[in-house]
């Protein structure tokens, strides 16, 4: 390879061409081409050589408008040492390895902050402190902030939520960190607060209980238990109240809490013989025997046989199912003063009649129906044969549960439902527009006990008084209605000592509770003359009802509902 001492030795046999390509190839610079060859190279090739290289240095300097490499501009200064650019060179050096420089110390607080455990707080508080103003910075804060959440959750988890104090020193602790834990913290405090304002106590958690369970909704025995745990936690009761309130109502709590306060212990099997529980209703639990469910109705228009239609009235939770369960097992298995009975196949309600006609056998333990539709009316006829031999047609129509608060709706003008619309437009086909020329009879069922449970906010009694008036605004009671009653479920908490004593306990309950119902009804029969003026009230129990579940039926009341219906009712004799 030739050398730039050999290009000196012979320099003379070289064109200014070829020297000038050796320059722009680095060999030499034309500095040293001047100084070291002086006196051997001709004027003109020197000048042209000049020239060329003055022309250059502009050109040169030209190219390296965009170029960011340092060897460039080092060249360029090593070429044109003489050149008026060169404090633009410096500069633009200067820039250049201040920008490498910079993008080596981003490659590594890059690396650094790869490198970092983004689990461990230490590690992140060590990067914040080598790299201070930090690209990560904030990437970093947000981690430290994820650690001390979780941190906090985790505590939070250990604390009991149902202990005001602990909750409230969290919440001491952490409240000008802030964050979503503490703003949780802060709305169980405001719920342990609440249950005081609701009341706190045996007496207040079972109003509450019945309140709750009144509702239709799936997940209220869940909100129960719930709320049931939480008063223990929170020593608003002990184990013996609770103990007491089974004890005092065997029907307060459903079989699956019961269950779940024997998993966690709360319960133990030989507390059911200080609560005076059957052993019967112990094994019924413990299997988990399924209640009897129904199926959806189909619309009813009107009722299609001649017979004396007995209507049942209630709102949700009243016991009308289970009271029609036990009228028509009592009436099934021949009991009092019917010899049998024959079913309408035909009729639309004859699949929920045939079901609540086997829920019940005497003296036996049952397990009571779930609820149905509560928009649903179920038209259920049959003929009862009497001890006589003599046939009552007869048509029970169990009229939706819903019906009255959409009754009591309507009247106050507010705003129904497609399906509240449909469900009054059964009530009017019923007894206004389809109304056929068959005597009538009316029972109303309400709850013993159930005065001060609120149903969507109000107790039944406003519904039915509010029912009365769209009844007295439609007129559906009229001389072909024989008798209105008052059929009172769950009588047998009265603890009545004589009959005598139970009619006397049940009229001052009814007066103390529903006067303003009663006296409309009062007022319909006088004004109708239906039943000589008198509405009367039929006291009514299925028996010993536990765990909301199951009962063992005695049919007493039943029996004695079968007779007044056999007594009010148009018969005929039997052909044999």
């Amino acid at each position: 390879m030739i050398t730039k001492q050999d290009i000196f030795d012979s320099v003379e046999m070289y064109d200014a061409e070829t020297l000038i390509r050796f320059i722009e190839d680095d060999i030499f610079t034309y500095d040293e081409l001047v100084n070291e060859t002086r006196g051997y190279l001709s004027v003109s090739v020197m000048e042209k050589i000049a020239d060329e290289m003055q022309n250059r240095e502009e050109r040169e300097w030209n190219r390296l408008a965009d170029s960011l490499r340092v060897e460039d501009y080092e060249r360029f200064k090593r070429n044109f040492p003489e050149s008026k650019h060169l404090q633009e060179v410096d500069i633009k050096l200067q820039e250049i390895r201040m920008n490498a420089e910079k993008a080596i110390r981003k490659q590594a607080e890059e690396q650094a902050w790869k490198d970092v455990d983004k689990t461990n707080e230490g590690s992140i508080r060590k990067f914040l402190e080598e790299h201070p103003n930090s690209p990560f910075e904030q990437e970093a804060n947000q981690a430290l902030g994820v650690l001390a959440e979780y941190s906090m959750r985790q505590e939070w988890g250990a604390v009991d939520h149902d202990i005001e104090d602990a909750v409230r020193d969290f919440i001491k602790k952490y409240e000008a960190q802030g964050g979503a834990v503490v703003e949780e913290a802060q709305k169980c405090l405001n719920d342990i607060l609440k249950e005081r304002f609701l009341g706190v106590g045996r007496d207040a958690l079972r109003l509450r209980i019945e309140n709750k369970a009144a509702e239709n909704n799936a997940a209220r025995w869940d909100e129960i238990y719930d709320m049931l745990i939480s008063h223990l936690k929170r020593h608003y009761i002990d184990k013996q109240d609770l103990l007491k309130m089974i004890a005092e109502d065997k029907n307060l709590l459903n079989a699956s809490i019961i269950r779940k306060l024997l998993e966690v212990g709360l319960l133990g099997y030989n507390d059911f013989e200080s609560m005076e529980v059957s052993p019967d209703f112990v094994t019924y639990m413990l299997q988990d025997v399924k209640p009897m469910g129904f199926g959806i109705s189909e619309p009813l228009y009107q009722i299609h046989r001649m017979s004396t239609e007995i209507y049942f009235w209630g709102i949700p939770s009243s016991g009308k199912t289970c009271a029609l369960g036990g009228i028509l097992s009592a009436a099934g298995n021949a009991r009092g003063s019917v010899a049998s009975v024959l079913m309408d196949h035909a009729c639309q309600g004859y699949g929920y009649m045939t079901r609540l006609s086997n829920l019940f056998q005497h003296g036996k333990v049952g397990v009571l129906p779930e609820g149905t539709a509560t928009t649903a009316t179920y038209e259920m006829g049959f003929d009862l044969v009497d001890a006589k031999g003599r046939m009552h047609p007869i048509t029970f129509v169990d009229m939706a549960g819903e019906l009255v608060r959409i009754m009591y709706k309507s009247d106050a003008g507010e705003l129904l439902q497609d399906e509240e619309v449909e469900t009054l437009e059964v009530l009017t086909n019923l007894l206004v527009n389809n109304r056929t020329k068959g005597r009538k009879m009316h029972f109303f069922v309400l709850e013993y006990g159930a005065e001060e449970r609120l149903y969507d906010g109000l107790p039944q009694k406003t519904y039915l008084e509010g029912a009365m008036g769209y009844i007295r605004n439609t007129g559906i009671f009229h001389s072909d209605t024989d008798a209105i009653y008052l059929l009172v479920t769950k009588s047998d908490k009265l603890k009545a000592t004589s009959q005598e004593n139970l009619n006397m306990r049940l009229s001052e309950y009814i007066s103390n509770n529903y006067r303003g119902f009663y006296n409309a009804l009062d007022t319909i029969c006088r004004k109708e003359e239906i039943n000589n003026g008198i509405v009367e009230v039929v006291p009514f129990t299925l028996g010993e009802v536990c765990f909301r579940n199951y009962c063992r039926f005695f049919d007493t009341t039943s029996v004695n509902v079968l007779n007044l219906i056999l007594d009010k009712t148009t018969s005929f004799k039997t052909i044999k």
